[in-house]
């Protein structure tokens, strides 16, 4: 069995590991389960996209996060509040909306974002349907992307390069990561072991914003 899910706990996927059923996990690190687990180093990604808008200039940069009760969200804001300490910018809670992973979470959080008159130049989406989102809700406020204010988002979904301009994103690696997961699961069924990636990197793809 393969599972791509943050929708069960680590205590269940614990005990169904114990039922001998060979299992891997995609995107999830359960601490108790690490030889079962390929996971992505979202620190890294949002520490990659957020230094990519300071080198640019940016120093007031507004953040949208995923829902923070989901270990990926909480590494991508972590990798966002690391960036901006190594650059000496101060980190604001006003800059920062949980969101839901979902484009009318990302176009609500925008509007938060606009609501508190809190200046802010760029905007790290944690997700590229937030991107979609905030993208819309900063166009019907005439704000252009990218003069106004800049946007990246994380993922890289097929969707992203049709925006005009494209947008930047950092891609997510889901293929090889699931290459990966089966390639362990196999390695489980035969009992044999073989070098498999358990920890991915982000890639970075730059767009045009």
């Amino acid at each position: 069995m393969i599972l791509h899910t943050q929708h069960v706990s680590d205590d269940y996927l614990i005990e169904l590991s114990k039922t001998g059923l060979p299992i891997a996990f995609v995107n999830r690190l359960v601490p108790e389960l690490p030889d079962s687990c390929i996971n992505l180093d979202n620190e890294l990604g949002a520490l990659m996209a957020t230094r990519h808008l300071i080198d640019k200039g940016h120093k007031s940069i507004a953040c949208i996060t995923g829902p923070l009760y989901k270990a990926d969200a909480r590494a991508r804001l972590q990798g966002y509040r690391v960036a901006l300490e190594e650059a000496g910018i101060e980190f604001r809670e006003l800059l920062v909306v949980e969101s839901g992973f979902t484009e009318d979470t990302g176009r609500a959080a925008m509007q938060k974002l606009l609501a508190r008159n809190c200046k802010f130049t760029a905007v790290f989406a944690c997700n590229d349907d937030m991107a979609f989102g905030a993208f819309e809700e900063m166009k019907k406020a005439q704000v252009s992307v990218p003069d106004d204010v800049s946007l990246i988002g994380f993922d890289n979904v097929p969707f992203a390069r049709y925006l005009t301009p494209a947008l930047t994103t950092v891609d997510f690696p889901i293929e090889q990561m699931s290459k990966e997961a089966v390639q362990l699961v196999l390695q489980k069924l035969m009992k044999k072991k073989t070098e498999v990636d358990f920890k991915f990197s982000p890639l970075w793809l730059s767009g045009n914003r």
